[in-house]
């Protein structure tokens, strides 16, 4: 009998991790938020280092937005966090806002007039494994 409750336990929780995935990488995907624009550099190189990182983390998942095709979701994120509706790269890791995008490292800033912590590569990966646990880094 004990041995069918350890099956039956194992079999469960088979079935459930898929579900528990999925939930993880929900909360995820709502709490790191990417928004750029094609005409924009530096959001290009951003968007290829975020792409890198989520390459090298298959649990790893963000939206990412083009604020030129859904402008809605742009406005709504700044509203929501209380800034003004300027500025990519701008990166939205939990409660932490990051503006543009710089390889260097560097310490994490807050510039008032940016709305915004400085966007070091550094200081985004650092936000993120915050937000997500360890990652795998690219190398930078």
């Amino acid at each position: 009998k004990e041995e069918n409750d350890v099956k039956k336990t194992m079999y469960l929780l088979v079935l459930l991790l898929p579900v528990f995935t999925a939930c993880t990488q929900q909360v995820q995907s709502e709490s790191i938020r990417f928004f750029y624009s094609q005409e924009c550099a530096s959001c290009q190189q951003m968007k290829g280092f975020l792409e890198e990182l989520m390459e090298l983390n298959a649990d790893l998942s963000m939206t990412m937005t083009d604020i030129d095709e859904d402008p809605e979701a742009w406005e709504a994120a700044c509203q929501q966090a209380g800034i003004p509706v300027w500025g990519v790269p701008r990166m939205f890791i939990g409660d932490q806002i990051f503006a543009g995008f710089n390889l260097k490292e560097g310490e994490l800033i807050y510039i008032p007039a940016y709305s915004g912590y400085m966007g070091y590569a550094n200081c985004i990966l650092a936000a993120i494994e915050e937000e997500c646990g360890q990652l795998v880094q690219p190398g930078l």
